[in-house]
């Protein structure tokens, strides 16, 4: 069953698989809600979908049975999938505890033509990264390193910035052209005590004919916020990346291997691809960052804690790189994240 709300907020509901009614409803009014069915017959909760249409794309916010909460920013509904959840037992610095993992894949249910992009992108008024995670409720504090991840200024532009008035999908600093929408993710876990916070930046930077070139800015950044126990609610791991459909080929990437360090700096990732650069920047901590998978078409980072993490604080992963995208291909990536965090 799918829920429609008029302009005089009235709910209206339609089979999914029957037309649903359009008249008197505007594109960014609707909102679309998907309730599973449960697969156990006792269970006390079942996941459930919604999909809100914005000015700037949609929001679509998946609730598993746990209580987590995968909450997505992009240019077109998402499926989201989450991986399931893991436990060990392990001893870091002495102390043991339990280490659990989680996971999700946000994938577009729609297909953008390119053909109609420039009209797409003037009728969705796209945003920049760090408002779109604004607008899915993280916390500033939390994703103050958000506010410049795939943004290319002029100075001029960069003048505008300061006083608010930029424009950060302006067509300076290289020519380069948003595609899409950031594509964003604010994941909550561990009864909110944990979050995870990614987007992937798109820019088409050249074109042959129906080919384009694309760059991809990547950055996550995961936190726990439990003050209250001495060896407990610590993110201990971090993975992000994205994921292209066939006939694309990611040409370039950076890092293109893993770091290990003692302390905490900031770490600047760039290409140039088809005469056009592309730089991301974030803050790397031990025990290990940089390149966790790389083939064809998917491409991933990591920041590996080994066990240890802050007990109140973030640790961050960021990525560029340079991607074919065939004639008739999407490219529209799909977007996954990974974390590892122990209890005691």
């Amino acid at each position: 069953m799918i829920a429609f709300r008029d302009h005089s907020g009235g709910w209206h509901k339609c089979r999914r698989d029957l037309a649903c009614p359009s008249s008197g409803l505007r594109r960014w009014h609707w909102a679309a809600v998907v309730v599973p069915t449960s697969t156990s017959a006792s269970a006390a909760a079942v996941a459930t979908t919604t999909v809100l249409a914005q000015p700037g794309g949609y929001i679509t916010t998946y609730t598993a049975a746990n209580g987590d909460v995968t909450k997505v920013f992009a240019a077109t509904p998402m499926t989201i999938i989450p991986d399931a959840p893991t436990s060990a037992k392990i001893t870091a610095s002495g102390v043991s505890a339990t280490q659990h993992s989680g996971g999700v894949s946000m994938v577009p249910t729609t297909a953008l033509n390119k053909a109609q992009l420039s009209a797409q992108l003037a009728a969705i008024q796209p945003m920049s990264a760090y408002d779109e995670l604004l607008a899915l409720g993280a916390d500033p504090a939390d994703i103050a390193g958000f506010q410049d991840v795939g943004t290319t200024y002029s100075a001029t532009e960069t003048a505008k910035k300061k006083s608010g008035t930029a424009s950060p999908y302006s067509n300076t600093g290289g020519g380069t052209q948003v595609s899409n929408p950031p594509a964003c993710v604010d994941q909550s876990f561990d009864g909110g005590h944990g979050h995870v916070y990614g987007c992937d930046v798109t820019r088409r930077v050249a074109t042959s004919g129906s080919i384009w070139y694309l760059t991809d800015a990547i950055e996550s950044s995961g936190s726990m916020h439990d003050t209250g126990c001495t060896f407990c609610d610590h993110i201990t791991g971090l993975k992000f990346g994205n994921k292209y459909g066939s006939g694309n080929v990611i040409q370039d990437w950076n890092p293109s291997s893993t770091a290990s360090i003692g302390s905490c700096h900031q770490t600047t990732f760039s290409l140039a691809y088809k005469g056009v650069g592309v730089s991301d920047t974030a803050t790397n901590c031990p025990e290990t960052y940089g390149l966790y998978s790389i083939n064809s078409t998917s491409y991933s980072t990591k920041w590996d804690g080994k066990g240890n993490g802050p007990s109140d604080g973030s640790r961050h992963t960021n990525a560029v790189d340079g991607v074919y995208n065939c004639g008739s291909c999407s490219y529209l990536p799909t977007v996954s994240a990974t974390w590892w965090y122990t209890t005691s």
